[in-house]
């Protein structure tokens, strides 16, 4: 069993080997760090936010792929690679590049903190449910129970000592 689920995560993480990030060479290490950032930070609207422009094969992730290196040879910051962009459109109709990584403000404030209330609420649901179930009296049938169990404890420890 412990070899099947072994094989399972194995053939579940293969993929991510498969992906590898293309850096081109004409970008310095500071450069293919932003390149590497911005590229894994969009998705083309062709892959409806599925595959990031980094590891994505297709005319549209080339052309914003490009666009990028472009920009950043030119010279632009991250942020202004990011706002380069947002106001991109790509082909004849308009198609706008998805952003991959929700903003940290607005509605994707929504995204970033979700998970954590989420959590939070999970772990107070779950202290709330044991602090209720300690606290409650037993009922008729578990004393009776407990009082059964209680004597044959103690008649067995009476024929241990003899």
């Amino acid at each position: 069993m412990r070899f099947f689920l072994t094989s399972i995560l194995l053939m579940l993480a293969t993929p991510l080997w498969a992906q590898q990030l293309v850096i081109p060479d004409e970008l310095n290490e500071d450069q293919a760090k932003i390149y590497q950032k911005v590229s894994t930070a969009v998705s083309a609207p062709c892959c409806k936010n599925a595959i990031p422009v980094a590891f994505h094969e297709s005319p549209m992730a080339n052309h914003i792929r490009d666009n990028i290196k472009a920009w950043i040879l030119e010279g632009k910051s991250e942020k202004a690679i990011m706002a380069e962009l947002a106001d991109m459109e790509i082909g004849s109709s308009g198609l706008k590049v998805i952003f991959t990584v929700p903003e940290k403000k607005g509605i994707g404030l929504v995204a970033w903190l979700s998970p954590i209330i989420g959590l939070l609420l999970s772990i107070g649901g779950m202290f709330l449910l044991l602090n209720k179930r300690k606290n409650e009296d037993p009922t008729e049938g578990d004393s009776d129970l407990i009082e059964n169990y209680r004597s044959r404890i103690y008649a067995d420890l009476e024929s241990t000592k003899r």
